[in-house]
């Protein structure tokens, strides 16, 4: 057995078969390969969701108004705006008893006028005494305004509530002409 060409023992036809069969598949994994998405930044830019003068921030923490909070409190708080999404960033102190956590988020803007909420992100729950991060992204650059963003876990009532949450301008033109 060993030594042999298990090759030579296929019927002539069978084996050109299963060649014809090895070729077709080889071709339709190659056509099925798609090279990953750049990582990042470079994904922002190729998928033309950040202009080329970058992500716009402002400090929105001063302009925060903690309507209700279970025990919490915004020791930093961030928006951002890029081309197609905008974003809020709070760091969370959890002076209450229990974990906290939020998986759902709505941002409402005058007239009520809600942002559309593409993620809501935690690296997990804020124990008592800890700090957390809670990232809320939204599509489209939102108009100007006061928003407010109201934070829950699923089947629960809101528990945190930010009143006048403001993003950045958008970004100014590129000086070299279009972006």
């Amino acid at each position: 057995m060993f030594g042999r060409d298990l090759c030579t023992e296929q019927p002539p036809d069978e084996l050109a078969r299963l060649r014809e069969e090895n070729q077709r598949l080889r071709a339709e994994l190659e056509r099925q390969r798609v090279p990953p998405d750049p990582p990042g930044l470079i994904h922002w830019r190729t998928e033309g969701l950040m202009e080329v003068t970058g992500v716009a921030s402002r400090d929105i923490h001063s302009d925060l108004r903690l309507a209700r909070g279970a025990g919490l409190t915004a020791s930093r708080a961030f928006s951002y705006r890029a081309r197609e999404t905008a974003a809020v960033e709070l760091l969370l102190l959890n002076a209450g008893t229990e974990a906290w956590w939020v998986d759902r988020a709505l941002l409402v803007g005058a007239g009520g006028h809600a942002l559309e909420v593409l993620a809501v992100w935690m690296k997990g729950p804020i124990r008592p005494g800890h700090e957390g991060r809670v990232l809320v992204e939204v599509r489209g650059g939102p108009p100007p305004g006061a928003y407010t963003l109201r934070l829950w876990r699923e089947g629960e009532a809101p528990d945190l509530l930010l009143e006048n949450v403001r993003f950045p301008e958008a970004g100014r033109p590129h000086p070299g002409g279009k972006p």
